[in-house]
């Protein structure tokens, strides 16, 4: 009663916001945080480095960081939990996005990828003195590919595109090529349960 009486001026600041009034308790942000400020501060720097190279960080990772945070700044083990987590990326504007875009490398940097790839594989094949040297790689090919979009009469809510229901089914094939140039034939790859017929595997 005395610490209401003390306060009084600031709950009637708070019932006057309709979005608070109904609350049952109400705190200064950040006053219950188990990490230092520049630890915090640290899990943010953190979280940036890798959101700039691309990489997702997910609940989990910041629970594990977290806990290694605290015991670098030899703070007692936390327990990083979904409501400190929850109030962390509060204090520090953050939330759980889902993806809306996803990154590819870009050409320059797939040709700085080739060509060291190259220059590497020379280094081998001087180092193990060999000849040639053969590339396999595989690929899936579908049995049928329909179009998204189709010419259609303007203002029809459905649009149907008929196909055999074989749109998800696929097959491998496998690319073969050597040092000096050569592209070989393709050959595919089937898969298959083993035969119950003596010999019938062989046969396959």
């Amino acid at each position: 009663m005395y610490q209401w009486r003390k306060e009084h001026r600031q709950l009637e600041e708070l019932c006057a916001d309709p979005r608070q009034a109904s609350l049952k308790y109400i705190r200064p942000t950040g006053s219950a945080t188990i990490l230092l400020t520049d630890a915090e501060m640290e899990l943010v720097q953190w979280i940036n480095a890798l959101r700039k190279d691309g990489a997702p960080v997910s609940s989990k990772m910041l629970e594990l960081q977290a806990r290694a945070t605290a015991h670098e700044y030899e703070i007692s083990p936390i327990e990083a939990s979904w409501h400190w987590r929850k109030g962390f990326m509060k204090r520090h504007r953050r939330s759980i996005r889902a993806r809306t875009r996803q990154g590819q490398v870009s050409l320059e940097a797939a040709d700085t990828i080739a060509i060291n790839v190259a220059v590497d594989a020379q280094k081998k094949m001087v180092e193990l003195r060999v000849a040639k040297v053969y590339n396999a790689d595989q690929t899936g090919v579908f049995f049928e590919y329909l179009l998204k979009n189709s010419i259609n009469k303007t203002g029809s809510k459905t649009v149907w595109i008929r196909g055999a229901g074989t749109d998800k089914e696929r097959f491998s094939v496998m690319l073969l090529g050597d040092s000096d140039d050569t592209k070989y034939p393709l050959y595919v790859v089937l898969k298959s349960s083993r035969s119950q017929v003596e010999g019938g595997d062989a046969a396959n």
